[in-house]
């Protein structure tokens, strides 16, 4: 299977944008990953899949959360 270039993959909207429904329970992060910083998360987590799509928007879902909450612990 053919490398996937995730450069052209839509992202989905970062979470703080969400609109606001009264009810967030989330808590602000101070870090905000640049989307280059996610693309090369992302695709290390494609990588250690075994270069298997199919599962790109779970990779850059879970390469932003833990960006944030390695950095999160830094401050």
């Amino acid at each position: 299977m053919a490398p996937v270039d995730i450069s052209t993959i839509d992202r989905p909207e970062p979470l703080e944008s969400a609109p606001d429904t009264g009810t967030s329970t989330s808590v602000p992060s101070s870090y905000e990953p640049s989307h280059h910083e996610v693309a090369e998360a992302a695709y290390l987590r494609y990588l250690r899949r075994g270069g298997q799509g199919g599962d790109e928007f779970n990779d850059w879902v879970e390469a932003e959360r833990e960006l944030r909450s390695r950095n999160d612990g830094q401050s």
